[in-house]
């Protein structure tokens, strides 16, 4: 690591390249010289691969999580998707277990969108769709800018909040 410089060096056309990162300079891991004369195979033998999740914990928790995602997406689990991702945070970085979730999402909404097809309501539309742009733009900033803990306290809160609101209705007699 280097301390603080002025500026981002360029040494040489293979030399290190410097990145900021707040208050310091980090040597990005890929600027090690190249061979380019050795195949691309080999150059890439050296690095390590991604590794499977091999803790038992995470499949007890994501099995559940799974599958609970997509009862609560069919209509028939009401609210409690809301457990899915705060259930793999368990076991998990919350940000990985999004990361996992989110294309069992994606894949569970294209079949809600084919349902529903022609049969949107465009006034319900002009609202959720500022909202959920924001909700977005607020997830990727807090996913950025925040540790793993810091997330599940909030996923957390979030979780809490929403339990409230419901037992709150419900004890109104505002429920389904």
């Amino acid at each position: 690591m280097v301390d603080q410089v002025d500026r981002v060096d360029r040494v040489g056309r293979r030399g290190r390249h410097l990145v900021r990162r707040t208050s310091r300079f980090h040597y990005r891991a890929a600027d090690r010289r190249v061979d380019r004369n050795r195949p691309a195979a080999e150059r890439h033998a050296d690095r390590e691969a991604p590794r499977l999740i091999d803790d038992p914990w995470f499949y007890a928790a994501a099995l559940p999580a799974v599958l609970i995602a997509g009862i609560s997406k069919g209509g028939f689990g009401g609210g409690v998707g809301l457990v899915a991702v705060p259930l793999m945070a368990l076991t998990v970085a919350p940000p990985q277990a999004a990361a996992i979730m989110l294309p069992i999402l994606c894949f569970m909404d294209v079949f809600g969108v084919w349902a529903y097809r022609r049969r949107w309501d465009w006034r319900i539309l002009r609202i959720v769709v500022p909202a959920a742009l924001i909700g977005i733009a607020a997830g990727a900033a807090s996913f950025r800018y925040l540790n793993a803990d810091a997330i599940r306290l909030m996923l957390g809160l979030i979780a809490v909040g929403f339990t409230v609101r419901y037992w709150l209705r419900q004890a109104r007699g505002e429920g389904k």
